[in-house]
């Protein structure tokens, strides 16, 4: 199978996978309860932060491990995911309340994030092991076609190999999580535990691995030069870590919420691309490459104008400085700290 054809039997995986995982009132723009400002959560910008500080600080305290690594900003993108998709499936009045207390949402929030880190820990062991498989059945079919002796070496060397001491990812619990928050004396971890449950047994809770945009830009981003032609597009190093960056601001603005994230994605890729443009091609043309790249078949004139809609949203994040960063995740504006992280929300 070609590179082009592989890529594009992923995005159509995925699109599958996101169709299964959202509601059909917000498969294509915002539910109308959360569209009424434009950031109608007065705490959500301040939670994303911490949500970045905390997983950076557990990135840092964990340095050694190997496989399954969820202290990134996967966890942070598949935790506002069940943040936002749980807040919308409530009824408006209990989701105006979570909205309007500061408490109730402290409390969401940092349940979320202990959810949100084990799904995203369990979706990468599970992803890490059916490559594991992948490789196996590749090494067995290669030793069986080359017949060389000295095909089992690798194997048998490559448990030997000194690299310090490695760990596996040991992803907090509740009561971990009060302690690095600083969590005030009214959340407690039976609170959480209790929120938990509700969580788990609501419909917003995903049954199966969880697609945010990250899923979708990981699947354009290429190790050599980014492109634009005919048979698809993708993200040079320096495009997929803009790309990244603009999926991690976006997560501050619950005006993204509602949005699928292809059509995010969608935007992303095309303010990236637009103004790195050295294609010859003109707007029009580029937009309908990576509108075809990204969303397949299922482009009608709604889907455009709200990934028109979040182009310009997005044009504003682009043209502010880049955020600093780590070689495991970017932490928007934040200057984190080795101490324990104060939950944001509790001062004005």
């Amino acid at each position: 199978m070609s590179v082009v054809k592989a890529k594009q039997a992923m995005i159509a995986q995925l699109l599958e996978r996101e169709h299964h995982f959202m509601s059909p009132a917000s498969f294509a723009n915002m539910d109308s309860s959360v569209s009424s400002g434009p950031n109608t959560d007065p705490w959500r910008e301040k939670v994303i932060g911490w949500y970045f500080s905390v997983v950076s600080a557990l990135d840092r305290q964990q340095p050694n491990i190997v496989g399954a690594n969820p202290f990134n900003r996967t966890s942070v993108h598949v935790t506002t995911a069940l943040l936002d998709k749980y807040l919308q499936s409530l009824p408006s009045e209990r989701s105006r309340r979570y909205r309007r207390d500061r408490s109730a949402y402290q409390l969401l929030a940092t349940t979320c994030l202990l959810l949100g880190m084990r799904l995203a820990h369990h979706d990468m062991a599970k992803e890490s092991r059916q490559e594991d498989e992948e490789r196996v059945v590749l090494g067995e079919m290669k030793r069986t076609k080359t017949h060389r002796d000295g095909m089992d070496q690798v194997d048998a060397t490559s448990g030997s190999t000194n690299r310090g001491t490695i760990t596996t990812a040991d992803v907090p619990n509740a009561s971990t999580i009060l302690r690095i928050s600083a969590a005030p004396k009214a959340i407690t971890e039976d609170n959480i535990l209790a929120l938990v449950r509700e969580i788990t047994g609501s419909r917003a809770f995903p049954r199966c691995k969880s697609i945010t945009v990250l899923d979708f830009l990981r699947t354009f981003s290429s190790s050599s030069t980014h492109a634009c032609e005919e048979d698809g597009c993708s993200l040079g190093p320096v495009e997929a870590q803009e790309a990244y960056r603009l999926a991690d601001s976006s997560l501050a603005d619950s005006s993204f919420a509602g949005y699928r994230p292809s059509v995010v994605a969608c935007a992303i890729i095309l303010v990236v691309l637009l103004r790195s443009n050295t294609f010859g091609l003109d707007v029009s043309s580029l937009r309908q490459i990576v509108y075809r790249s990204v969303l397949g078949s299922q482009i009608d004139a709604e889907i455009q104008a709200a990934v028109r809609q979040l182009e310009v949203k997005l044009l504003r994040s682009a043209l502010r400085p880049a955020a600093a960063s780590t070689s495991r995740i970017i932490v928007p504006r934040a200057v984190v700290s080795t101490a324990a992280h104060v939950i944001p929300v509790e001062t004005e």
